[in-house]
């Protein structure tokens, strides 16, 4: 294929000096005579073959690239004239780095890579800057130069982001498809966006930046449908959150603009919350005892908004139990849960039993909390009632109540029994998988873990079955009852690339319960916790072998201690800290181990020689657990004449 010279400049004439004799190399002239003709192709052989015949030059490396250049073939075109630059000096060398930041930039222009690209075009601008210095008369090094910069260093408005353009309120783009985008905010180019909203709902954005601190994240302004000014910011910070309250329905409008020339890249993050009284909530209106709604199939998914109360009833019997969930996402505060007998007395106010950030609806950030109320026993046939309100005016949140009624002890004892023993305890993986298909096949509603209406709780393991522990993402949780004289048994087998945490969650004024862990075949607990108060509902020991080990575990209490609790097995979600209290869980076994020990010496001066050997032996030391646009279309073009 033959290739115009075009913007090429034109070939050196090369001669070679020869002493005694000065002669033209013949390829040399076949190649200028080609390129005059317009064949690059066939001047680069040319160029070539004298390269093999004559001694290395910065004449010789240029004709070869340029002729190469001109051929369209860049690598080549890029490795000759990267040859000639530091051979030649003068006129030739500011022509050699012109010709040689173009291969560059075509080069770049071809590759996919981005990292790659960036090499190159930055390699074809310092060459062309040199060439800009050794000859600043010269016009095209500087045209190319300055197409290089536009490509390393494009301006704003040829880098803007995928929302463009929406640079008028008619072009507003919708404010929800911002989510998690990169966009840019560029000097005299504002940003709208748009967003139904009904009366009442509850706007937040928050604008952030990464621009320097001095020039902070976009001013805002926002309209409503009539084009009235709901917001108007103008404080450069960083990063803000604006929140409103919609005054009426219709599209509202949202611009941000810079009235200086800086340019700001941000992120924008939207939410609506409807207002509380317009979200559906099945079971309104029941906010006294004389309007409560009964809990079926043991589930209630509500709403409660701020200064309404609600009310649930639930029949007993004489001698039956309640045991309360309520597991709130709270947008703002947090709840008061109690239970009411028939006259309205508060016989049990709910415990919170912990909580955690999760991810919300709206995009907010709101606390999920969970509570626990245990009234055992009742002593009449009679209605009992759940008041569910907000703790403090302003609480609201969406709440899913749970309430199981279990007969009086030991009729009304947990699915796992028997289990009162070491010999008799429950394989938890598999109990646990069990009574998940058992719930799920149960017809009607479930509660929460997947009981049936009256049925303790369960979810199921991801674990195998017969494994003895829920190695897998999803916890062991378990809703279980320990009843008087009556302590609850279980093993599990943990491994040591899973550790376990083992936890008791109960309401600790309706019956202090404890945690053990022993090893098999063990008498003497490897781990004990026992720490529980109004303060902290539950119990908790972390399980981290350094090799396979079978532990079984017990729920004890007092003789006369009865109470509802729900056993979790799940990894530790903080291994650092979970180890630290197990080292405080065994510094504190070993002191106990060690007043024992002084306690049952003195008691061994008594004995005689043989039982005290006997008693040593049963007494020996257990094993702790071990712990990240466009280019112009006018194409940049060489220099060059003929040399």
């Amino acid at each position: 294929m033959s290739h115009k010279i075009g913007a090429i400049g034109a070939l050196l004439a090369l001669l070679v000096a020869c002493d005694p004799f000065e002669t033209t190399n013949g390829q040399v002239d076949k190649g200028v005579e080609a390129m005059q003709e317009g064949n690059a192709e066939e001047a680069a052989l040319h160029f070539e073959q004298a390269r093999e015949e004559l001694p290395e030059s910065g004449e010789l490396h240029y004709n070869v690239g340029t002729a190469y250049l001109a051929a369209e073939q860049y690598e080549k075109a890029e490795e000759a004239l990267a040859r000639s630059v530091p051979l030649a000096a003068g006129p030739l060398k500011a022509q050699a780095l012109a010709n040689l930041g173009l291969a560059r930039f075509k080069l770049a222009m071809a590759s996919q890579e981005e990292e790659k690209r960036k090499e190159l075009l930055t390699g074809a601008m310092s060459a062309l800057q040199e060439s800009v210095i050794l000859d600043p008369a010269a016009e095209a090094p500087k045209k190319n130069l300055e197409l290089v910069l536009l490509q390393l260093y494009p301006p704003c408005d040829k880098r803007e982001d995928e929302m463009e353009s929406n640079n008028s309120a008619a072009e507003a783009k919708e404010m929800s498809e911002t989510v998690a985008k990169q966009l840019l905010l560029c000097p005299g180019n504002p940003d709208y966006f748009g967003h139904e909203l009904k009366k009442g709902d509850r706007v937040t954005l928050k604008v952030s930046t990464t621009a320097q601190p001095d020039v902070g994240a976009p001013p805002v302004l926002v309209q409503d449908s009539e084009g009235r000014t709901v917001v108007s910011e103008n404080v450069l910070a960083s990063s803000r959150e604006l929140k409103f309250v919609a005054e009426g329905d219709g599209r509202y409008l949202f611009s941000l603009s810079s009235q200086d020339e800086e340019e700001r890249p941000y992120q924008l993050e939207f939410a609506v919350l409807p207002d509380c009284a317009s979200m559906p909530d099945p079971f309104e209106p029941n906010n006294s005892r004389a309007q409560a709604k009964p809990v079926e199939q043991g589930t209630a998914q509500h709403r409660v908004c701020p200064g309404d109360e609600d009310y649930f009833v639930q029949p007993l019997k004489r001698g039956e139990s309640i045991w309360l969930q309520a597991q709130a996402q709270m947008v703002q505060g947090e709840l008061s849960v109690e239970i009411l007998d028939s006259a309205g007395n508060i016989v049990s106010k709910a415990a919170r039993a912990g909580g955690e950030q999760s991810g919300t609806e709206a995009q907010g950030a709101e606390n999920q909390l969970q509570y626990w109320a245990v009234f055992l026993d009742s002593r009449e046939e009679a209605d009992y009632f759940v008041r569910i309100a907000g703790a403090s005016p302003e609480a609201e949140g969406a709440v899913t109540l749970a309430i199981m009624v279990r007969p009086s002890c030991p009729e009304g004892d947990d699915e796992l029994e028997e289990n009162d023993s070491v010999e008799d305890a429950s394989d938890l993986a598999t109990k646990a998988a069990e009574q998940a298909a058992k719930a799920g096949a149960a017809a009607g509603g479930a509660a929460p873990g997947g009981q049936a209406p009256g049925q303790m709780a369960v979810q199921a393991p991801t674990g195998q079955p017969g494994q003895g522990g829920g190695t897998g993402e999803a916890p062991i949780e378990m809703f279980l009852r320990r009843c008087e004289m009556d302590d609850d048994w279980f093993w599990l087998v943990v491994k040591p690339d899973a550790p376990q945490q083992v936890q008791i969650a109960f309401q600790h004024d309706k019956g202090d319960l404890a945690l053990q862990v022993f090893e098999d075949g063990q008498d003497e607990p490897l781990l004990e916790s026992n720490q529980s108060s109004g303060a902290q509902n539950g119990e908790g020991v972390v399980l981290a072998p350094a090799e396979e080990t079978k532990y079984l575990i017990k729920v004890t209490g007092g003789a006369d201690q009865s109470n509802f609790y729900k056993l979790t097995v799940s990894p530790p979600q903080n291994n650092d800290q979970n180890g630290q209290n197990n080292e405080e869980n065994e510094d504190d076994k070993e002191q106990q181990d060690k007043e024992k020990k002084d306690q049952e010496e003195q008691k061994q001066e008594e004995k005689k020689p043989i039982e005290q050997a006997m008693d040593q032996l049963d007494k020996e030391k257990r094993p702790n657990i071990e712990a990240q646009k466009e280019m112009r279309e006018n194409m940049p073009t060489a220099t060059g004449k003929p040399w």
